[in-house]
């Protein structure tokens, strides 16, 4: 593995997405957008001395990208709470993991950036194109025996690190005189591998521990609900606060180890859905799946590529894109 320091200046400018066919087509229209830097570079030879073809081998780029978000932008007005966000320059900024799959002879690429939209931080990318292709496995190698460029970005605020998977980090928002802000949070669990005594309070049937929870503001559940039913349009029924807690179950009997993070029900969870309503504070602007996407509309960008400082980026001619939601 060869590490580097590539701290590069970029430019980028918007990029608008289409669905077409189940393939995500890139189009740049004139909104401004920026990478301003790539940073924490890695290079990786993920298949060994394999060639693929004419086109030979493949090298893995790992990097944090570094962008801002223009706030008064009409592209970015979606996304959570941004003029809550702390600016520097008029600016907001935010980081994401990226990874870069591209042949190590450039001059051999077909020039076309597939770009693998991740499923809670998780790549899908060459699987679903390559036979028997996978993260860690070229298959057949369909996709690299044409040269493709393979890219994926982070773009939810609340993955966790681990196992792979593709971060993001963006700010706090804040109350308009910089206070705090707190708030109520409603959460639905859905178990899929069985009873538990314990839950995350941001977890649900895909995310599990993969996610990081808003923090409860207080261990007193006084203030806080909990609710059971069967069926999605059941009635709710209201469990006792007395019988569940903010606690950790795994190893300590109801009520458990206190915690910020976790709900502990007396008997423990089983399969039927149940539902919480807590208060909690220090919400992100950029809330899951409401943060428009922007981070890729950067990252994307033709411009984004072709800046000269840009090092060892691809000349792109053609984008296109790939993503998969699991519900």
């Amino acid at each position: 593995m060869r590490t580097r320091n590539c701290s590069r200046w970029l430019r980028g400018s918007g990029l608008q997405l289409a669905w077409l066919s189940g393939l995500l087509i890139a189009a740049i229209p004139s909104a401004e957008a920026r990478i301003i830097s790539l940073t924490n570079c890695t290079t990786t030879s993920p298949y060994g001395s394999t060639s693929f073809g004419s086109v030979g081998a493949y090298q893995q780029l790992a990097r944090t990208a570094n962008g801002a978000v223009d706030p008064n932008d009409p592209l970015n007005a979606i996304i959570q709470d941004i003029q809550l966000a702390p600016k520097a320059g008029g600016v907001i900024q935010y980081s994401m993991d990226v990874t870069i799959l591209m042949p190590t002879d450039l001059s051999k690429s077909n020039h076309v950036m597939l770009f693998d939209v991740p499923n809670r931080g998780n790549r899908l990318l060459p699987g679903g194109f390559n036979i028997g292709g996978s993260t860690t496995s070229a298959g057949d190698g369909f996709l690299h025996s044409q040269g493709f460029i393979i890219v994926a970005g982070g773009w939810q605020g609340d993955v966790l690190p681990g196992n792979g998977r593709l971060t993001m980090t963006v700010p706090v928002a804040h109350s308009p005189g910089g206070g705090t802000i707190v708030g109520r949070v409603r959460t639905e669990y859905g178990l899929t591998a069985g009873p538990a005594t314990t839950q995350n309070l941001g977890a649900g049937p895909y995310t599990g521990t993969t996610t990081a929870s808003y923090e409860t503001v207080t261990l007193n559940n006084a203030g806080a609900v909990l609710t059971q039913r069967v069926h999605q349009d059941d009635p709710r029924q209201l469990i006792p606060n007395n019988q569940w807690a903010f606690a950790d179950c795994t190893t300590t009997p109801f009520p458990g180890t206190p915690s910020t993070t976790q709900i502990c029900l007396n008997g423990g969870f089983d399969t039927n859905q149940n539902a919480t309503a807590y208060r909690s504070e220090r919400p992100t602007a950029a809330a899951p799946y409401r943060n428009s996407l922007a981070d890729h509309r950067h990252l994307v960008s033709r411009r984004s590529w072709s800046h000269p400082m840009c090092y060892p980026c691809p000349y792109i001619a053609r984008s296109a894109g790939k993503g998969k939601a699991v519900e």
